[in-house]
């Protein structure tokens, strides 16, 4: 009777419906918030994670709704799956985790709905949640931290053991506190704009020729998301520049208090310029187009200041012989040289490293001397960032010919520079030593006993004496003999060449004009593309472009050395009728005009059509000429 018992009982769990079966096991659900304190535009995490047995329907379609004042992105999902051995039975579950990272737009007290996810043909959810919403940077609010989550139990990733204090966690670290408002990189007394703003930092104004600048632009917003496009950099045709940010890693976020409102700053251009000449040297803005729900923009653009730095010369006083313009940092010089022993004509290698910080010179100055040839150098370069500065070296590698035998000293190798530390010149200096130089072993191998005859040319002297008589004179000392020698190829030679270069100039004059043709259509295209996306700086460079290249093509004429009021009157002396050289200058300033006055200015589409009159009428003027 119990085995009867025991086979009735293994079929009705076989024959059992797979979704009765799966009831018998509910899955474990949870949902949890954090931070449950924000302010406006300061991100939380939503989790929710759902396990089941793994014989069972499998749980799926994570979902959370949030409502109006609320953001959330699309969830991150990771499967997870446990086995366990429970008094010789084994349990296996299977599941995820959805996590959701959610924006508050607005102050308040929030209900969120329990998040949920469908299993077995209905959706099992959690709890319901709420969080509080300050108004951003408002006084009194706790400050958000960065909530590292606790590291789960590697033999219990379900929590189904209890947990024991600090045995398993990562310490959670302190939340950054936000800037002091006397930070001088990122400080500010007013906001440049109410939501988000690009401001260029300098760390001097004043720097001498080839001193390094460096120039940090930093972005400022409010709290919540900002996406940056189409970034414009800075102009800096006056510097040589090298990069300070590492490609692909993020730079830091700060924050900073202005007139009691919390804001997110960070670096997103920087770079180290060295001035190439002395004067007043303008650095451009820098331009993003920016957009941000959170905040309610759309491709709204915005743009940092122009600097300007004044820059000049080292002092004239005490500078030293060899002192080149723009060697300015902390340099030295280290040499070495192999083999010290020699042969005449042979090989010594010379090994110059100059190291330091700034930007290295290209080039060093080797001592000359009549005794040693110095054969161009290999150079090898490499450079760092240490601390915000350039460091970096370059390495000479030469090969040294001694010409004569014995010692021969070298000399050394100096580079004097300005040091911006110490206010005042230095030199670097090298000493290179002596050589100890051989004869050439193929010189001691001559006999020296044996003496050249420079007579042995001639043939034996005569034994009578009496005058030479020449049968008749060698066709070589006629003069139609030379004239054909040489007459001849000269006239071919002349002929070619001057075949050649009327071909040349003819080819070079067509190309010229087809290269002044491709470029002033091109001019036009790129003013006429500028207009339709209202760029007026683009608009105006390419009509300026067009029609100085028109004028260059019809008369010859550069026309960009010349102000404004002259151009009319240049035109006029190279036989241009008045009233097109009238014209033209009348076109080139109106260009002028709407390129600075981006209000009230002439029509952009009148003057594009002006511009291209008057780019056809000197084209009639060329074509003209030409016929």
């Amino acid at each position: 009777m119990t085995r009867l018992w025991f086979v009735l009982f293994a079929a009705l769990v076989v024959l059992l419906p797979r979704e009765l079966r799966a009831q018998m096991n509910e899955p474990t659900v949870s949902a949890t918030l954090q931070p449950t304190d924000v302010q406006v535009g300061e991100p939380f995490t939503v989790q929710l994670s759902v396990t089941t047995d793994a014989s069972g329907p499998a749980a799926s379609d994570p979902r959370l709704t949030v409502p109006n004042g609320l953001r959330a992105s699309q969830p991150s999902v990771a499967s997870q799956t446990s086995i366990s051995f429970i008094n010789g039975r084994v349990s296996r579950r299977a599941g995820f985790t959805a996590t959701w990272q959610v924006v508050a737009t607005s102050e308040g007290v929030f209900g969120i709905a329990p998040p949920s996810a469908a299993w077995n043909g209905r959706r099992v959810q959690g709890p319901a949640l709420r969080v509080k919403v300050h108004a951003a940077g408002a006084p009194g609010t706790p400050q958000t931290r960065r909530r590292v989550p606790s590291t789960p139990n590697p033999f219990d990733p379900f929590g189904m053991f209890p947990r024991f204090p600090n045995f398993f966690d990562t310490p959670e670290p302190e939340a950054p506190e936000p800037e002091s408002q006397g930070d001088p990189d990122i400080a500010l007394d007013a906001p440049l704009d109410s939501k988000v703003f690009l401001r260029s930092v300098v760390d001097q104004k004043n720097p001498v020729v080839g001193e390094q600048v460096t120039l940090t632009v930093f972005v400022y917003q409010r709290m919540g998301m900002v996406e940056y496009t189409d970034a414009h950099e800075p102009s800096l045709p006056d510097f040589f520049r090298r990069e300070l940010l590492q490609h692909n890693v993020e730079p830091e976020t700060r924050r900073v208090t202005i007139n009691g409102v919390g804001w997110l700053v960070k670096p997103i251009f920087k770079v180290a310029l060295f001035p190439l000449r002395s004067g007043d040297i303008d650095i451009g803005p820098m331009q993003l187009t920016l957009n941000s729900r959170t905040l309610g923009l759309q491709s709204a653009v915005r743009a940092s200041q122009t600097i300007r730095l004044r820059v000049s010369e080292p002092p004239a006083a005490g500078r030293p012989v060899g002192y080149q313009l723009g060697d300015v940092g902390s340099y030295t010089l280290t040499a070495t040289v192999d083999p010290r022993s020699t042969e005449v004509g042979g090989a010594v290698g010379v090994t110059i490293v100059l190291g330091g910080v700034g930007n290295v010179p290209n080039a060093i100055r080797v001592p000359l001397s009549s005794s040693v040839e110095w054969l161009e150098p290999q150079v090898r370069e490499n450079f760092e960032v240490e601390n915000g500065k350039i460091r970096g070296s370059r390495t000479f590698t030469y090969v040294v010919r001694p010409k004569t035998a014995g010692t021969i000293d070298l000399g050394a190798v100096t580079l004097p520079f300005w040091s911006p530390e110490h206010r005042a010149y230095e030199t670097a200096r090298a000493s290179l030593g002596q050589l100890q130089v051989a004869s050439n072993a193929a010189a001691l191998t001559k006999d020296p006993t044996v003496a050249h005859d420079p007579w042995s040319a001639l043939g034996a002297p005569r034994t009578e004496l009496r005058p030479y008589a020449r049968a008749r004179d060698p066709f070589t000392d006629r003069p139609l003999y030379w004239m054909g020698l040489f007459g001849l190829p000269a006239a071919v030679v002349v002929g070619s060449l001057g075949s050649r270069g009327m071909k040349r100039m003819r080819s070079g004059l067509a190309a010229r004009r087809a290269g002044a043709e491709r470029g002033i259509d091109k001019a036009l295209a790129e003013a006429r593309d500028a207009k339709k996306r209202g760029d007026r700086m683009v608009v105006a460079a390419s009509l300026d472009r067009a029609l100085y290249l028109a004028i260059e093509r019809a008369t010859g004429l550069r026309a960009r050395a010349l102000l404004l009021e002259e151009v009319p009157r240049a035109l006029q002396e190279r036989q241009v009728p008045a009233e097109v050289a009238a014209e033209t200058g009348r076109v080139l300033a109106a260009v002028e005009t709407f390129r600075f006055v981006p209000e009230g200015g002439p029509d952009a589409d009148a003057l594009v059509d002006q511009a291209a009159a008057i780019v056809r009428r000197l084209g009639r003027l060329s074509l003209g000429g030409k016929g």
